[in-house]
């Protein structure tokens, strides 16, 4: 059954969505066809070497699932709110390691500033997919286990 949901939740959560799946989708495929490039623009004096691509390519298969989760998610949300927060939960994960990427990360080019953008995106699209999620939870008096335990079945 399709979740009824508020037009602007509706065209938020599908933008979120669609935008997370594009920048999921030309990654990998800048990543893997064009490395020396990424490490051109990203890092000063870097030469990538065959652990560096291996590892850019390990990052590229991941951007890869995360493409796939929110295909599924954006077919199946409305049917299945909780679609929205396995990609919360993915997103979380994305912008862990961005920060992580950017503190340790050697010779940043002069767009380092500009790497800071990644994560500040998945941090507000892991707020509004968990906030659109909570909008569309039906109202209950019951307490939060019962609750729980009519969600897991």
């Amino acid at each position: 059954m399709l979740t009824p949901v508020p037009r602007k939740l509706g065209i938020l959560t599908t933008a979120v969505l669609l935008s997370s799946i594009g920048v999921d989708v030309v990654l990998p495929v800048l990543a893997t066809l064009r490395p020396a490039w990424w490490f051109d623009v990203l890092h000063v004096h870097v030469t990538p070497d065959a652990m560096h691509v291996a590892l850019l390519h390990r990052a590229a298969a991941q951007w890869v699932a995360f493409a796939l989760l929110q295909i599924v998610a954006l077919a199946r949300w409305r049917r299945w709110p909780h679609w929205l927060l396995v990609v919360a939960g993915a997103r979380t994960s994305d912008w862990l390691t961005d920060i992580t990427y950017f503190a340790v990360a050697p010779d940043f080019s002069a767009m380092r500033w500009v790497l800071l953008t990644p994560p500040l995106f998945n941090v507000g699209m892991t707020l509004i997919l968990f906030f659109v999620w909570r909008a569309l939870q039906p109202k209950s008096d019951a307490p939060p286990v019962a609750i729980a335990n009519r969600a897991i079945g």
